[in-house]
């Protein structure tokens, strides 16, 4: 779409300021009605159901990324915590 911006007036214009918008402004706009709205249709029920599915698999994963962010941030890129 970045290719045809200049020849597409007024829509062209917002392709081009929206191309030039920071990542980080995307993700800041976008991500919280995303997650309030999953949260706010999730069925309470459903929900009771699968915590213990849900803690062990979120707690097994957030475990294993942690260490490997500190084998990698500690063997791979050098950084040590001294």
């Amino acid at each position: 779409m970045g290719l045809f911006a200049e020849y597409g007036g007024n829509f062209g214009v917002a392709i081009l300021a929206f191309s030039k918008m920071p990542p980080s402004l995307i993700l800041l706009a976008l991500l919280p009605p995303l997650i309030f709205d999953s949260a706010f249709n999730s069925d309470w029920y459903t929900f009771k159901r699968q915590f213990w599915k849900i803690i062990i698999l979120a707690g097994f994963s957030l475990i294993v990324s942690a260490y490997l962010t500190a084998v990698t941030m500690t063997y791979i890129l050098g950084y040590s915590s001294a």
